[in-house]
């Protein structure tokens, strides 16, 4: 909601993609565990942990973009 936010401010859709797609890896780490580590042989964690560091990235580059572009 933070980043959709944002997207009124700075028009960036790149943002706000990054960040739908890190809650999207995110979500499906926690409901598709056993088909991750069964079929794709990647730990849990390490998919959710992606899926945050896609979180974290899109909200430092709002803030960035909001810092140089202020309303």
């Amino acid at each position: 909601l933070g980043l959709a936010l944002g997207y009124r401010q700075h028009r960036s859709v790149g943002v706000l993609v990054l960040g739908i797609v890190g809650a999207l890896v995110v979500i499906f780490s926690l409901y598709a565990s056993r088909f991750i580590q069964t079929n794709l042989g990647i730990p849990r964690e390490a998919v959710e942990i992606v899926g945050f560091a896609g979180l974290v990235a899109a909200a430092i580059w709002d803030w960035r973009l909001k810092a140089v572009n202020p309303a």
